[in-house]
């Protein structure tokens, strides 16, 4: 009798688990259903703003590392490293001379038009580190000041456009003198406000 109520217990409680499991298969409360599923969240499209070819930066600033820079050039006025804008042909290059001295020289189109540079006999020490690149626009003069690692600073001003320098690279933008220096140059950073050049009226 005892085990006859024991098996109709057993019985009983998997008849209630089976209907409870069937109650919740037939639940309206679906769990992937459109209230419960999250939304997801909109990666933002980025869209450039155009350019026209003319884009640069009016004024900035430009961290840049040599490492390797030899204690004299391989060919005399070798560029270690270069501005420069794309469209107009505007350039200025830093110079490697005799002494590990460094000059900059420069113009605001490829024919030498609108150009300025340091004398050579105000050159400063170059070497090896950080260097520190500054310009900014002033009416129809580009100002441009470079510090090297030991502490030398040159400006160069050029008057007749506006560079708006959009590029800073390993060696010479100056089509005449193509010699690049072996020294290891990587650009750190490149910011400022953009703004047009403007071509040279020289």
């Amino acid at each position: 009798m005892m085990l006859r109520k024991s098996a109709l217990q057993v019985i009983c409680a998997v008849i209630c688990f089976a209907a409870l499991l069937f109650l919740i298969g037939c639940d309206d409360d679906d769990p992937v259903g459109p209230e419960n599923t999250p939304t997801p969240t909109q990666t933002p499209t980025v869209t450039p703003t155009p350019q026209s070819s003319m884009w640069g930066f009016t004024s900035g600033r430009a961290r840049v590392e040599v490492s390797n820079l030899t204690p004299d050039p391989i060919y005399e006025k070798e560029s270690i490293f270069c501005l420069e804008h794309p469209t107009t042909g505007a350039w200025l290059n830093v110079r490697h001379r005799a002494g590990d001295k460094y000059q900059m020289k420069g113009a605001l189109n490829r024919d030498y038009g609108c150009h300025g540079e340091v004398n050579y006999w105000d050159s400063q020490s170059a070497g090896n580190g950080i260097w520190l690149v500054e310009w900014e626009q002033q009416g129809l003069t580009t100002r441009t000041t470079i510090t090297s690692p030991t502490g030398g600073t040159e400006t160069v001003y050029m008057e007749g456009g506006a560079a708006a320098w959009r590029i800073v690279r390993h060696g010479s933008a100056d089509v005449n003198i193509p010699a690049a220096s072996p020294a290891t140059v990587t650009i750190l950073e490149v910011t400022g406000t953009p703004g047009d050049a403007i071509e040279c009226n020289e």
